[in-house]
């Protein structure tokens, strides 16, 4: 359905005289810190990490997280300003994947590794404060942004406890929101970095079956992820 809704905008947007925008295509780097809280033995607000090594491998060892090397695209609409240099933007990011295998996951009585798979698409709007050119390079000068990012994500989180054959598939529609940074060079060359940042403190949360992990607990087993992402682009004004 996204995929669709994506294809129809681009198709509209790109067609039309009215909106200016653009499409960053480019390379991005990707990961997930992972945690858990509530596992046993903890008290309600402790967080303990989770390392992680690689997805559907044979390693017993990991270190804090696996990075994603992978082509990246996105599409903005050209912001508007509702005051000075504080300005709006709205935009798409397509196609986001991570794969680790989560270590000695905490359940009640034991622990266990889980390889885990998540596919993302991510609708994004929020404010942002801009320095230099209020047009974001599109007139060929240079400029920063800072900024809050809010999205409405849908994900598709696959997943398997290791040396298991069962295969399990989560489908969620969630809020998410983080900050990022923003350099546009006046070459059309874009450095774009995002934290996801819960007010909390906390990051996004997968929340497991219990009987999918043969978990004793009472409550669901929840893995708490907290994504970043480095992506340097080419800007294409349409």
């Amino acid at each position: 359905m996204f995929i669709r809704i994506f294809f129809i905008l681009s198709l509209f947007l790109f067609a039309s005289d009215i909106f200016a925008q653009r499409l960053l295509i480019g390379y991005g780097i990707e990961y997930v810190d992972t945690y858990v809280r509530n596992y046993e033995g903890s008290s309600s607000y402790e967080e303990k990490p989770i390392n992680q090594c690689e997805y559907k491998s044979k390693c017993t060892e990991g270190g804090r997280r696996q990075e994603n090397h992978r082509p990246a695209l996105s599409f903005e609409l050209e912001p508007f300003y509702l005051i000075g240099n504080l300005g709006f933007q709205f935009s798409l990011d397509y196609s986001k994947e991570y794969k680790f295998r989560a270590m000695r996951f905490p359940l009640k009585n034991k622990k266990i590794d889980i390889d885990i798979s998540i596919k993302q698409n991510r609708l994004n709007f929020g404010p942002f404060l801009v320095f230099g050119d209020k047009s974001l390079s599109r007139n060929k000068n240079s400029s920063f942004r800072i900024g809050f990012l809010y999205s409405y994500s849908q994900k598709t989180i696959d997943y398997s406890v290791v040396e298991s054959e069962n295969k399990y598939v989560i489908k969620e529609n969630n809020p998410t929101a983080g900050i990022f940074i923003n350099l546009d060079l006046s070459n059309n060359l874009s450095f774009y970095a995002y934290q996801n940042y819960e007010r909390d403190g906390r990051g996004d949360e997968i929340k497991f079956e219990r009987y999918t992990l043969d978990s004793e607990s009472e409550s669901s087993p929840k893995l708490e992820i907290r994504e970043f992402n480095f992506i340097i682009s080419y800007s294409i004004y349409l």
